[in-house]
């Protein structure tokens, strides 16, 4: 589905929890491909067990959207979703905020309601990331490092309180941790170990 988010404000507008993560391993330096690679399929699958042992199950996940006309788009965040899409039964939305701006997507998101949205997920592309972050009310997020794709941001929302806690995490440690290691409806994995 394609979204461009229709908001209602409200005195329990924002999710209780946003989860935001960059999309998995892309080859570097990057080549003709738009895909993530082996290694970050590994990572998403893993995800697709994390996410759900660690978090909760969210009730929406939102991609940077990508145009299947255009040769050069990406697509990678839509591919890092689909693991836990498919595990949790959850549709996963292309998010097209006015003026295709990333500060405008997180504001958008912000005014999600608390009560159909306790979680949700969004999977960004990494430079695009603090400016969503401004957005979504937190404005120190530093630039996401090229090759860096551990990081996972939690933005906790209170009532009456207009900044979100955020706790940044590594998705290697929250691996090792039991919750992790939970069943998922998946078939398969998950793969801790991943190879170098």
């Amino acid at each position: 589905m394609i979204a461009s988010l229709g908001v209602t404000h409200n005195a329990h507008a924002a999710p209780q929890k946003i989860i935001l993560i960059r999309h998995a391993e892309k080859n570097i330096p990057q080549s003709i491909s738009q895909n993530i690679n082996p290694r970050g399929l590994v990572r998403s699958i893993n995800l697709a067990h994390m996410i759900p042992g660690c978090f909760g199950k969210p009730s929406q996940i939102f991609v940077f959207p990508f145009k299947p006309d255009h040769y050069d788009t990406e697509q990678r965040e839509y591919q890092t979703a689909v693991p836990v899409a498919s595990a949790l039964e959850v549709d996963i939305d292309f998010l097209i905020p006015p003026n295709n701006n990333s500060i405008d997507a997180g504001s958008e998101l912000r005014q999600l309601n608390s009560a159909s949205h306790p979680l949700v997920l969004v999977v960004w592309s990494h430079h695009r990331m603090p400016d969503l972050a401004k957005g979504l009310g937190w404005p120190h997020m530093k630039k996401i490092a090229n090759d860096d794709f551990d990081l996972l941001f939690e933005f906790e929302y209170s009532s009456g309180e207009s900044a979100p806690k955020v706790t940044k995490f590594q998705q290697s440690q929250l691996n090792a941790k039991q919750c992790a290691q939970r069943p998922s409806p998946l078939p398969f994995g998950p793969f801790y170990k991943l190879k170098k």
